[in-house]
């Protein structure tokens, strides 16, 4: 019995370290207790390439049920280097469906992610990600989280 237990120990770490996942990053940071306010830049650290190929960029959030609006407008700047790039673009994050509905998963906290870019990394590549939102009212209510994923695609 003993002997296997410890084979099937031995077996399972082998397999866990060997899978390797298709995710570089996935991070969410906290807003401050009141909302997102525009000067409230959040930055994700995008740690080193392990391969060259294309990945997905996904902004995340997690709403309370009172968010008052059907979107919210949101820029993303994206520094890497060696190669040096720098990437700018607005994004909508729609936070309901076309019939009125909201869009995630929750009740009282609405989870989603959106893919909004797909660049091509290469190995060794780093760099960071900087989100800041882009309307009107200089704090927006209900927005708990927003994350980032970056995925090999």
């Amino acid at each position: 019995m003993k002997r296997t237990l410890m084979l099937f120990m031995v077996l399972m770490a082998v397999l866990s370290c060997s899978y390797e996942s298709a995710t570089l990053y996935h991070e969410y940071q906290s807003t401050k207790g009141g909302g997102w306010s525009a000067t409230d830049t959040l930055r994700f650290q995008i740690p080193r390439v392990r391969e060259t190929a294309e990945y997905s960029f996904s902004i995340g959030m997690r709403l309370h049920h009172t968010f008052p609006y059907k979107g919210l407008w949101i820029v993303s700047e994206t520094r890497l280097k060696n190669p040096d790039v720098v990437l700018r673009d607005t994004i909508l994050f729609r936070t309901t469906q076309d019939d009125g509905m909201p869009k995630g998963k929750g009740v009282n906290l609405q989870q989603d992610e959106q893919e909004y870019a797909i660049f091509e990394l290469y190995r060794g590549q780093k760099g960071e990600v900087c989100f800041y939102h882009d309307m009107t009212r200089e704090v927006i209510p209900a927005v708990i989280n927003v994350g980032l994923k970056v995925e090999q695609k």
